[in-house]
């Protein structure tokens, strides 16, 4: 069962780069082939978290909806939080003592709902970086170390694909931000004109008639409206020598 159920996982994880949908399929494979209820929790861009689950039982549905939904509420669940916070696996043979001790717990309450037994919370660790948690529930055995060595495989995998996609997703927005950033250029450039053809100078003023307005402008001014050259001022030489020579011999 292990090599198959590896080897359907791997067909899902490589199947899209759509990482919703290859998630919520996770989820229903490991209830098909190894949990009662499935949920994974995978960080998303801004820091908040998605949750997914699954149910083998149909009439247990609402548990895991519920319990995602309690997941969502408080950034993750209580069986998780260890994982989150140390990146190790959790394993929980028998859930008994722990249902009983936490009674008045929203969480403790749905796992007794439907009659959980055992428990697995594996992290998803890509490159050193936690992605997520799985937790896989059984309502009729208890998981052991070859169980959770199994759930551990699983997840480093659903972390290297959903790394993937998420390096995807950065790639095409990336990608449409250069398109726009493209597009805001070439508006730009569309923008400025350019002087060509007859302008109107006044012979006495040296101002130029604008077309547009019907107004006389100066030189300056009308290169500031019709063309985006920027303009720096100086003396050339001969109005140097003609105002500063001319003071010399005053």
């Amino acid at each position: 069962m292990q090599t198959q159920l590896l080897s359907d996982v791997g067909a899902v994880l490589a199947s899209s780069l759509d990482m919703e949908l290859t998630i919520q399929e996770l989820c229903r494979r490991l209830v098909r082939d190894f949990a009662d209820l499935s949920m994974v929790q995978v960080v998303v861009n801004g820091g908040g978290t998605r949750v997914f689950g699954a149910s083998r039982d149909p009439a247990r549905a609402q548990v895991a909806e519920d319990e995602a939904r309690l997941a969502r509420e408080r950034g993750r669940s209580h069986f998780s939080d260890s994982v989150w916070e140390t990146q190790e696996p959790l394993l929980i043979p028998d859930l008994g003592p722990d249902l009983e001790s936490n009674a008045a717990s929203p969480d403790h309450a749905l796992l007794r709902a439907c009659g959980a037994k055992s428990m697995i919370i594996v992290p998803m660790l890509a490159n050193g970086r936690l992605l997520g948690v799985v937790g896989l529930l059984s309502t009729s055995r208890s998981y052991g170390q070859h169980d959770l060595q199994l759930a551990t495989e699983l997840a480093g995998r659903a972390a290297m694909a959903f790394d993937n996609a998420s390096l995807h997703e950065a790639l095409l927005r990336a990608n449409e931000d250069l398109r726009a950033r493209l597009r805001e250029l070439q508006d730009a450039q569309a923008r400025i004109r350019t002087l060509t053809g007859l302008f109107p100078v006044c012979a006495w003023c040296g101002q130029i008639r604008d077309d547009a307005t019907g107004c006389w402008k100066g030189f300056e001014q009308y290169l500031a409206d019709h063309t985006a050259a920027e303009l720096t001022h100086g003396i050339c030489p001969q109005c140097a020598a003609n105002q500063f020579g001319s003071r010399a011999h005053g």
